[in-house]
């Protein structure tokens, strides 16, 4: 017995079995019921998992305000006041101008990274 006439003995034996299922009459409207139920609870499901979503997202967006957050000043504002206290340096101890800007500017850098490194 090859594959050929295994395949032909199995549909043999499924066309005899319909002879003896046979569907009752409520069948189809059961299944349309089924189909009408199920596809309302996912309807039902989507809509409270959207309106759960809708809440967390208001609800996070009237909290904002209340998380600690610093209040981080402008860069260029800190490098103007910064460049203000090297003019004030410079005229105070006699330094080179030039070396002076040099070593506000390593300051600057140096707290802008203290800062970032903070605000991580």
């Amino acid at each position: 017995m090859n594959e050929f006439d295994s395949i032909e003995l199995l549909e043999a034996t499924i066309r005899q079995a319909g002879n003896y299922v046979q569907p009752t009459d409520d069948l189809r409207p059961k299944t349309l019921e089924a189909a009408r139920a199920a596809t309302s609870q996912r309807r039902t499901n989507w809509r409270a998992g959207s309106l759960v979503a809708a809440v967390l997202l208001v609800a996070v967006a009237q909290a904002s305000p209340y998380f600690d957050r610093p209040d981080p000043k402008p860069i260029m504002a800190t490098a103007v006041n910064h460049e203000f206290a090297l003019r004030q340096q410079t005229l105070e101890r006699g330094v080179n101008s030039s070396w002076a800007l040099y070593e506000a500017f390593c300051e600057l850098r140096s707290k802008q990274a203290h800062l970032l490194k903070d605000s991580l």
